[in-house]
């Protein structure tokens, strides 16, 4: 199954919820990759507003042991599975409590994965998925907002290949298909991206003109099945408008 394309890079994206969430309902956010190649290690900065948005719950999706079965651990940074302030990491899969007062005005969520390759069994993947989802109770009627640190922050969200070089990537939404370069997101989900997958309508891994960065989803939500369908149109469309918060 071909999940790489060198026409496009390596997004880091972020899945919002796409329709209106209330105050006191509860809601996810999942961050993934996509179109990456020898991925061997992640770490991801991410910040959000405390007064609108209580951090409940982040479930390790063990992306880096889906597809090889390689041992990897993951990381959460200065707090606890009871939400405890704990210094450096804490190891191994499971599910944390996000650290909802990191500051006066913002909570913090802080975690990593890597493959364990001490005897030289597991590369990097070559793959694309979600890798952490984040659960979220709505504290106010404010806007839903999620920051991601990006590589201008001293501490930011980042790639590692197997040599332990960092793999450049974007980071945008989860249906930010191309910009004022083709197949480039732009931060925003606009008719660009809604008629770049329509026009890829109906094409499967078998054509000479295949693009598994057009293949958004397939049976399970943000699984891929080699084909680009209506799926793929209306998760692009549900998103139409949506921009990117820097």
């Amino acid at each position: 199954m071909n999940r790489y394309s060198d026409k496009h890079p390596t997004l880091i994206y972020v899945d919002f919820p796409v329709t209106p969430i209330k105050r006191g309902e509860n809601f996810s956010i999942s961050v993934g990759i996509r179109n990456v190649k020898d991925l061997f290690a992640w770490e991801l900065y991410v910040h959000y507003p405390k007064e609108i948005m209580r951090g409940l719950l982040i479930s390790d999706i063990a992306f880096l042991n889906r597809i090889n079965g390689a041992p990897y651990i993951f990381l959460v940074d200065n707090y606890g599975v009871n939400g405890y302030c704990t210094y450096p990491f804490i190891l191994f899969g499971g599910n944390f409590t996000p650290y909802n007062d990191y500051n006066l005005t913002h909570g913090l969520i802080h975690v990593g994965s890597t493959i364990i390759n001490s005897v030289g069994e597991y590369p990097g993947i070559t793959t694309t998925g979600p890798i952490v989802k984040i659960k979220f109770e709505k504290q106010s009627d404010g806007e839903i907002k999620f920051f991601v640190a990006q590589d201008n922050s001293r501490f930011y969200t980042f790639l590692l290949d197997s040599s332990l070089n960092e793999i450049p990537s974007v980071v945008s939404l989860v249906s930010d298909l191309t910009g004022s370069q083709i197949g480039f997101p732009d931060g925003k989900v606009d008719i660009k991206d809604v008629a770049m997958v329509s026009k890829n309508f109906g094409m499967t891994e078998e054509n000479p003109n295949w693009d598994p960065w057009l293949d958004l989803t397939g049976a399970e939500y943000l699984s891929h099945d080699c084909i680009i369908d209506i799926k793929d149109v209306a998760l692009v469309s549900k998103n139409f408008g949506k921009i990117f918060p820097k």
